[in-house]
């Protein structure tokens, strides 16, 4: 077999031994940019031949320093991003790729990889409105498997976007639809914001309930209408703005109470009558009720006593009285009366007969 010895020059000497017969080695473990002298001698079964000449060699040297490094503010995904890119060091081997790694000032660092031979990478998923310290440097190939990190770049950093600032004036006005159920307008005002707003959330539910409703205007649009609400019911409002960046924070939360329908009708009053020989009738009056919207109808139903089904008669929509007619001789019959505005209907009054 052979025998190998190598050292840096003026230090000792480390043994090497290659296979029997190998006129080769590879020596591994070595430093960068290191100027390493090599002797070798044969050995045979009557004992050690002469060191040959001693031969140096300096070894291929890491990447150098990655150098402008520069950060530019993006969103990704819905969240803060930074575009990393820098330019390609010298380098005695072949680059791999590059580590690039990143950490709020003060904090642990944390690794990203990007694709081989790439001077640039994005860096995702990072918090609005914070600070970020970055550094990268280049990794080379030294054969057999074996890698060399150059040294680091200098830290550069950059604060990321902040999501939008909180909504602000929040106002709520009762409104109605075409006769469907109550509504209420909400408007508030553009908020401050690094980023395009993209669209508003807007949250709502009944006073005192967990769990909040969501309600999406269109992108931009600075108003929006709740629609199907219930009746003299007090709702619970928020508006938080959205961006590429994220959402920002909710606004303050405002509350309004939807229109009432009209109050139970009172004073309801029946009198006996007849008209030119036709069946008896009955004249019904009764009190306007009190609503905060105007009364567009009334509803007045009548029976004969004991029967379930009642029967409707709808009189015009701003008088207190009407007649029922076609009725039967001698027959008890039970009426009630509510009042309609475009709310909806109130409560029947009290049954009279």
């Amino acid at each position: 077999y052979y025998e190998v010895e190598y050292r840096v020059i003026g230090m000792n000497w480390t043994m090497q031994s290659p296979n029997p017969n190998a006129t080769y080695t590879t020596l591994t473990g070595l430093m960068p940019a290191t100027t390493y002298e090599v002797r070798v001698r044969a050995v045979s079964d009557h004992g050690n031949g002469a060191w040959s000449d001693t031969v140096n060699e300096t070894t291929c040297n890491v990447p150098g320093m990655v150098k402008n490094v520069t950060l530019v503010k993006n969103a990704s995904n819905g969240q803060p991003s930074l575009d990393v890119n820098w330019d390609e060091p010298s380098s005695d081997r072949a680059i791999l790729y590059y580590e690039v790694e990143y950490r709020v000032i003060g904090m642990n660092w944390t690794m990203q990889s990007p694709n081989p031979n790439a001077t640039y990478t994005t860096l995702t998923g990072l918090m609005p409105a914070t600070t970020y310290e970055v550094r990268v440097r280049a990794v080379s190939d030294h054969g057999n498997g074996a890698v060399g990190n150059g040294n680091w770049s200098d830290t550069v950093n950059e604060t990321t976007f902040n999501v939008p600032d909180q909504v602000v004036n929040v106002s709520l006005a009762r409104s109605l639809t075409n006769g469907q159920p109550p509504s209420l307008d909400v408007t508030w005002d553009v908020p401050s914001s690094e980023r395009s707003i993209l669209s508003y959330d807007v949250e709502y539910r009944e006073m005192g309930m967990e769990v909040w409703m969501s309600q999406s205007p269109n992108p931009i649009t600075t108003s929006t209408t709740l629609t199907g609400l219930m009746v003299n019911t007090t709702y619970e409002v928020r508006v938080r703005a959205v961006s590429d960046v994220g959402n920002g924070n909710w606004s303050d939360t405002v509350n309004e109470t939807t229109f009432n329908v009209p109050d139970q009708v009172v004073n309801v009053s029946l009198a006996r009558s007849l008209t030119n020989g036709q069946p008896p009738s009955l004249d019904v009056t009764w009190d306007m009720p009190s609503s905060e919207r105007s009364i567009l109808s009334y509803d007045v139903e009548y029976r004969e006593m004991g029967m379930e089904v009642w029967m409707s008669q709808s009189p015009n929509s701003n008088v207190t009285s009407t007649t029922l007619t076609g009725l039967m001789v001698n027959t008890t019959y039970e009426v009630r009366v509510r009042a309609g505005s475009d709310v909806g209907f109130g409560n029947f009054s009290d049954v009279v007969s």
